[in-house]
């Protein structure tokens, strides 16, 4: 029943080397020490041959921040020829150099996600602890568009801009954006003091249903997606049909049905980027890289935590969610919530009649 045998997307960690300090980022925690964390480029070839081999349709690059890694481009032209996907997750500041923009481009990159964590650069900044990086940000984003890269952007919302959703959403309106996405700042298993900035779900959720309804309000020709899995119920239940049909959110945690996971930057296997620091498995052994055979047996051992991770998630966080009258799918939304909050309080339920 937990065995995966089929993979869709993956998140490959660069390196994680940045040139933010986002106050609530595991990878900005220690940067000294994180600088040195990078895939050597001699394993690109073997990491992006397991990854053909297992069916992956989707590579997402992440870090850190990934367009520090010195081989981008070249990794993103080696996947993309493979006919795999390849999306970059970005803060955006190397951008704002146009012929690097263009290199990735030719590279074939499929799309960009810009992260922006404010409406100017004394909100932006204050998240980022980097003066400057808001016009490094939007000079980056500018130029993704300038040469066509379908550019989303997207937004944390964390205790620092949790009452400057609808200003962001304003500003954001103004480019022609793919779509505008938010997740929640959720709790840290590595580092658990930089979960002070962390939104329980319930905040979550009526923050993004306020900055929804503003958005549609405004009627501008894009999307606006929440991509944090999260209760459903907590959501009105009128809003949440239109949430739906918008598919503007996400159902149950990716965890769950254990198709997608991150490739650390030094061969570990994880179910989540929150997971870092705490692999399933390690692809390497002796300088050798194991073949798909043995990366789906040792993906499927009953032993490691994805797997009991996964055989976890087919039970509930609360009672309220195995109740008869609860259709949604989303098993109680991101389970690493449950590490600092309290189900019981923090899921509402079906409502009765």
């Amino acid at each position: 029943m937990f065995d995966v045998n089929k993979f869709n997307t993956v998140w490959l960690a660069l390196t994680y080397n940045c040139n933010n300090s986002c106050v609530w980022c595991y990878a900005s925690s220690n940067l000294q020490k994180n600088r040195a964390k990078t895939l050597k480029r001699d394993r690109e070839k073997d990491v992006i041959n397991l990854l053909y081999s297992l069916g992956i349709k989707q590579l997402l690059l992440i870090g850190g921040e990934p367009t520090l890694y010195p081989g981008l481009t070249e990794i993103v032209e080696k996947t993309t020829s493979k006919g795999i996907n390849v999306g970059l997750v970005t803060n955006g500041r190397k951008l704002r150099n146009k012929n690097f923009v263009k290199d990735l481009r030719k590279s074939k990159v499929g799309y960009i996600s810009v992260s922006v964590e404010g409406y100017n650069e004394k909100t932006h900044d204050v998240t980022t602890n980097i003066r400057g990086s808001f016009s490094d940000t939007m000079t980056g984003l500018e130029n993704s568009l300038g040469e066509d890269i379908r550019t989303s952007t997207n937004t944390t919302i964390s205790k620092k801009n949790i009452n400057h959703l609808e200003k962001i959403v304003d500003f954001l309106t103004n480019y022609r954006l793919r779509s505008i996405t938010f997740n929640i700042c959720g709790a840290c298993i590595g580092n658990p003091k930089n979960s002070n900035y962390t939104i329980s779900p319930s905040e979550g959720v009526k923050a993004f249903e306020k900055v929804y309804l503003y958005f549609k309000s405004k009627k501008k020709d894009m999307k606006l997606k929440l991509i944090s899995p999260v209760p459903l119920c907590n959501f009105n239940k009128e809003i949440l049909e239109e949430l739906k049909e918008d598919k503007a959110v996400k159902g149950s945690c990716h965890i769950m049905k254990g198709r997608n996971f991150v490739f650390d930057y030094n061969g570990d296997i994880l179910p989540c980027t929150h997971f870092t620091g705490f692999p399933m498995f390690n692809v390497f052994s002796k300088g050798k890289i194991m073949s798909n055979r043995e990366f789906v047996e040792e993906y499927n051992n009953p032993e490691n935590i994805g797997y009991k991770f996964r055989k976890k998630l087919s039970y509930y966080p609360s009672k309220k969610c195995a109740e008869d009258d609860c259709e949604e799918n989303c098993t109680g939304g991101c389970p690493v919530a449950w590490l600092k909050y309290n189900p019981k309080k923090e899921i509402k339920g079906a409502d009765k009649k």
